[in-house]
């Protein structure tokens, strides 16, 4: 009996020249009273209670010819160090082991503002004890149940070299940097309550994944971001810290267009409404789970109701250019578009609006980082055309760039930046139009004349 920790146990020890140790060992330790019997380093707090009943036999200088087995009991066990960013608190839990399997039942930990509970197995994790060695066994296998109210992504990485450092069992494989279990394929099921990274916060993560050599693949994952449902299926890349490429299908269900676009792109701060997504994108995340968007290639389509685009200045130099102070601010009944990304542009296909007081159709060009080079196609209703002066262009050619139901249709060259639009009226087809009316109406006088001649040359000739 040490103070209130009980032990008990049986010790072997032969052959002292290549020494062999057959040991059993009971004991409730009291964890915050094992500096009295341990030094442990300055600064390290260490609480709460482990019960165990463990059992070794084989050679130390061998560590593969030991075979183990036994249990550990957890109860409110803590534990930090000066150099931990994020302190263990509050584990418990039941683990049982022998030399082919460990298994967590009912595991639950808090580190940093995070909470974890495991249900897990792990497979051959000897060889993790033979790092840097020849391995002759197979690779450690998790498979898991992992459950959170709260995960932040940052309490459970060990990229930096002290997020997750009670945790992290070394950078012994390449493929391993920055996951909490380096060394170890993974495979299992997760059910986070509210995610967090550096830049988002998500809530009802569910999916499965699977983990090899630092790669995750995700199957059925969906969440709850920016209002809406986010379902994805693909590939992340987590075996390098500073270069993390994904290959993600995307379905995106009803999310509010301003919260999810803004972080990404230059006009999203523009546009409200509910978007459906449908795409596959490809590129890399920074190191603050940002996408990388000089990386990003992809295709798909959207389509927004219910929506508003307001404060966009093509619109305000549309509604300058046209004498038309409401064309400021577009009410949106739809928008639909498909679209590809690739070398930090997206290509626009026939993106249509409608809206309350005007129609757009838009074709081209528009830049991750705000540049514009794209056509756009404007109509106006009866009610707002009547009402439009255009700049530079005479009442001759205006009835021209009207359609039977009196509506004005207009073309524009959009170049510039988001914040600094160029604007320029296409009126070669309205000109082209003029053209062939004028010359319909000299030929038309030029045969009247000739119709006469004709008729008076008929009667001459007639018997």
């Amino acid at each position: 009996t040490l103070g209130a920790n009980s032990l008990s146990g049986k010790l072997r020890v032969f052959g002292f020249g290549d020494p062999a140790v057959k040991a059993s060992l009971k004991g409730n330790v009291a964890l915050d009273e094992v500096r009295e019997y341990y030094p442990l380093e300055a600064g390290t707090a260490l609480a709460g209670f482990v019960r165990s009943d463990v059992s070794v036999d084989g050679k130390p200088a061998d560590p593969r010819s030991i075979r183990a087995s036994g249990t550990l009991k957890f109860k409110n066990v803590s534990y930090s160090t000066p150099a931990m960013a994020r302190p263990v608190k509050n584990l418990n839990g039941d683990v049982a082991f022998n030399n082919q399997l460990l298994e967590m039942k009912n595991v639950t930990l808090e580190i940093g503002r995070s909470d974890l509970r495991l249900d897990a197995s792990l497979k051959n994790y000897l060889s993790l004890a033979s790092a840097g060695e020849e391995k002759t066994v197979a690779k450690p296998f998790l498979n898991f149940a992992l459950k959170s109210k709260v995960l932040n992504t940052a309490d459970i990485s060990a990229g930096d070299g002290t997020a997750g450092a009670g945790l992290a069992a070394g950078d012994n494989d390449a493929g391993s940097a920055g996951l909490i279990l380096p060394g170890i394929d993974m495979a299992g099921t997760v059910d986070v309550e509210t995610l967090r990274t550096e830049k988002f916060t998500f809530t009802n993560a569910k999916g499965a994944i699977s983990m090899t050599d630092g790669v995750a693949k995700l199957k059925d994952m969906q969440l709850d971001a920016f209002g809406g449902v986010v379902r994805t299926d693909g590939m992340l890349d987590l075996s390098r810290p500073d270069r993390r490429p994904f290959d993600l299908k995307l379905d995106v269900k009803g999310v509010e267009s301003n919260s999810m676009l803004s972080p990404f792109t230059t006009f999203g701060k523009y546009l409200f409404g509910k978007l459906s997504l449908s795409t596959a994108l490809k590129g890399d995340l920074d190191d603050t789970l940002g996408i990388s968007a000089a990386t990003l290639t992809g295709n798909g389509n959207a389509f927004i109701t219910d929506g508003k685009l307001t404060g966009v200045p093509l619109l305000e130099k549309l509604s300058g250019f046209l004498s038309a102070e409401h064309l400021k601010e577009v009410d949106i009944k739809s928008w639909s578009q498909s679209f590809s990304v690739a070398d930090g542009k997206i290509n626009i296909k026939d993106l249509k609006i409608s809206g309350k007081d005007a129609d757009l159709t838009v074709n081209g060009v528009h830049g991750l980082d705000g540049s514009m080079d794209y056509t756009m196609h404007v109509r106006l209703p009866q009610s707002v055309s009547d009402r439009v002066k255009l700049q530079g262009v005479g009442d001759q050619l205006l009835k021209f760039f009207k359609d039977k139901e009196g509506r004005l249709n207009l073309d524009f060259l959009v170049s510039g930046q988001t914040q600094s639009p160029v604007l320029k009226l296409d009126t070669r087809a309205q000109e082209n139009m003029l053209k062939q009316k004028l010359l319909d109406e000299a030929a038309k006088k030029l045969s009247d004349p000739l119709k006469k001649a004709a008729e008076g040359l008929k009667k001459l000739l007639k018997p």
